[in-house]
């Protein structure tokens, strides 16, 4: 018996010419990706980092210290004791006896791919830490913003840290992505391997499914750079999640207040759903200051001037409170708290006549609006009443503020 075996014809040049053609590692794992959405992930589809400012170039409190006890313009001066938000989104924390400064940069030589950096540098050292002593940067994610994440779920995703760093010592420097109750850890290394020199770093974090992370408008996960830790806040888990209270980074942390001549510079700091580093997403800046505001935004440092940004017209309510309404610019994370700032004090004009204030005698906040009463003078009942904005004497500016 005779069997035939037929094949369709083919090309064999054109099969071997298609051997040629190049795919590339992106191109392979793209291949390989399970499904659209590991793809859609792959590609950057959507917003991707999860952190806001991650290329510092967002700082609103920047015009005067009425808005920051750390220091006013861009310079910042970080004093044993303070945690505060300087530069949006970012916490800056010192709880040393040393002094450093902290500001935002566009200078040479300047970063890959940013045009603007943090640079902390050590004015007053402290050598002999504490075990309970640290400083840190930080910033702390709402959960809207980290659910995608699916952490604490089966679902739960691989993400990448990566950030451009240059130290002016080389070493092992790093840090920590924790949860909100500060009591579930990832501690991550990365090297400085030559001083002064912008170099990347790419830390990969596995998926957590067990813990609960908030995925509304709490804090979801903070994540830390350590400047110097005590022995209570180091550990030599690295690299994986564990249990334990406060930990700020590995036990091989270089201490950054040991000398004043120490710096250190981050940008471009990206935290993204999965197992890659892409590059550092860039944003309209029209959308970079949305997302800030909706933690915080102030009103009428706008000019850094006298003359400010006019006038806060109110009604007359009948007795001797007027009330001022504002729409803020953007729906925030919750009803802010509003803090009055001004030069010894702000008037409030009504009717022809002032009074000088230091204070609001009743504040009614929402996520997208306000109601304040002012006491003004008496005997004006309806009578329109009016404050002027700016940073001259006798004027105010409004800070609202709803950080995490």
């Amino acid at each position: 018996m005779v069997i035939r075996v037929s094949k369709p014809e083919f090309n064999l040049r054109d099969k071997l010419t298609q051997l040629d053609r190049p795919v590339g590692a992106f191109g392979s794992q793209m291949l390989e990706s399970p499904n659209r959405n590991e793809a859609a992930h792959m590609i950057g589809l959507g917003r991707k980092n999860l952190f806001i400012n991650g290329g510092f170039n967002i700082n609103q409190r920047k015009y005067s210290s009425r808005t920051s006890s750390s220091g006013n313009g861009s310079l910042y001066n970080i004093t044993g004791g303070i945690s505060e938000y300087q530069f949006d989104g970012w916490n800056i924390n010192n709880n040393t006896t040393g002094v450093f400064t902290a500001q935002n940069l566009s200078a040479v030589p300047l970063p890959p791919e940013c045009s603007q950096y943090l640079e902390l540098a050590c004015t007053t050292t402290d050598t002999s830490l504490g075990s309970t002593q640290y400083a840190q940067v930080a910033q702390q994610i709402e959960g809207y913003t980290f659910q995608q994440a699916g952490f604490g779920t089966r679902h739960a995703k691989p993400l990448t840290l990566s950030f451009y760093h240059r130290h002016s010592s080389a070493g092992t420097y790093g840090g920590v992505l924790r949860n909100a109750g500060a009591n579930y850890n990832f501690v991550f290394e990365y090297t400085q391997t030559a001083e002064d020199v912008w170099e990347k770093a790419v830390i990969h974090i596995h998926p957590e499914t067990q813990q609960s992370w908030d995925n509304t408008n709490g804090v979801a996960i903070r994540v830390s750079f350590s400047l110097c830790n005590g022995s209570s806040h180091i550990s030599s888990n690295i690299g994986k999640w564990f249990s334990g209270t406060y930990y700020h980074t590995s036990n091989r942390q270089m201490n950054f207040m040991n000398n004043t001549n120490n710096r250190m510079r981050f940008t471009a700091i990206q935290l993204e759903v999965g197992r890659d580093a892409t590059p550092f997403e860039y944003l309209p800046m029209q959308t970079q200051m949305a997302l800030c505001q909706r933690y915080y935004w102030e009103w009428g440092n706008e000019s850094n001037s006298a003359s400010g940004p006019g006038r806060w017209v109110g009604s007359g309510n009948g007795g001797t409170t007027p009330l001022f309404g504002i729409l803020f610019p953007h729906e925030m994370r919750t009803g802010p708290t509003i803090t009055p700032r001004y030069s010894g004090s702000f008037n409030v004009y009504q009717g022809g006549s002032s009074s000088s204030q230091t204070s609001f005698s009743s504040t009614t906040t929402s996520p997208t609006s306000a109601r304040i009463n002012i006491n003004g003078p008496s005997g004006h009942g309806t009578s329109p009443a009016w404050v002027d904005m700016g940073t001259g004497g006798s004027q105010l500016i409004l800070t609202f503020s709803a950080e995490l």
